[in-house]
């Protein structure tokens, strides 16, 4: 997910190199936009919603993005207090790690009351309705709540996996109708998760403000 060309090899994501060149104080506060002086950035800058980030969302220093799997319960994640100081750090490569380390626990914490804020202003009524047993669906409707709720941050990664397909991509004895097997599945799946997501975002009145890229990619 480096978007260079094939015989440039990076170890930064294309979505990470941008993000790194708009803010270019991060990951130390104030995070001023590189392209609007007086903004502060004080919201992640992107979000992955999962457990681990994207090597898409990779700086050249560490990964631009906080990972969320629920925002309701993050904040009981990550904790509260600080996140430790810098002062009292053993010497040489130790003391760059723990400081690393410090620097991670506390942008997490600070991050933790944004995310509770716009979470819970996000909430509407009546309710977005929203597919059920939908993976892609799930993690956008969390998306559009964040949006809505006031969150400023400006890239969200979601994934829908299950494309590698081989011999199930189109169902067996379906004959020549493509509209059967797998990968039909899967992209009604999200062609009904994005209708939903278009919907919530127009009740909201925040339509305008968002864009949607999909990546199809697999491992080789």
């Amino acid at each position: 997910m480096t978007a260079t060309d094939a015989a440039v090899q990076a170890d930064t994501g294309w979505a990470g190199r941008y993000l790194e060149d708009r803010f270019t104080n991060y990951p130390t506060p104030p995070i001023t936009d590189r392209d609007s002086a007086n903004a502060v950035m004080e919201d992640p800058l992107a979000i992955q919603i999962g457990y681990l980030t994207s090597t898409t969302l990779l700086g050249s220093n560490q990964s631009m993005a906080v990972a969320i799997n629920d925002p309701a319960s993050y904040a009981t994640l990550v904790g509260g207090g600080t996140g430790g100081t810098t002062t009292d750090l053993p010497c040489c490569d130790a003391g760059d790690l723990v400081s690393f380390i410090r620097q991670q626990q506390a942008l997490a914490i600070g991050y933790s009351a944004e995310i509770t804020s716009a979470h819970n202003a996000g909430n509407i009524t009546p309710a977005p309705v929203y597919p059920t047993g939908n993976s892609i669906a799930d993690q956008l409707k969390i998306v559009a709540r964040l949006v809505g709720g006031g969150l400023k941050t400006k890239v969200y990664f979601l994934t829908i996996g299950g494309f590698d397909t081989h011999s199930a991509q189109v169902q067996s004895g379906g004959g020549t109708n493509n509209n059967l097997g797998n990968h039909a599945n899967l992209l009604g799946k999200l062609s009904a998760g994005i209708k939903a997501f278009q919907d919530d975002l127009l009740q909201r009145g925040v339509e305008d403000k968002v864009f949607i890229i999909n990546l199809f990619f697999t491992d080789i």
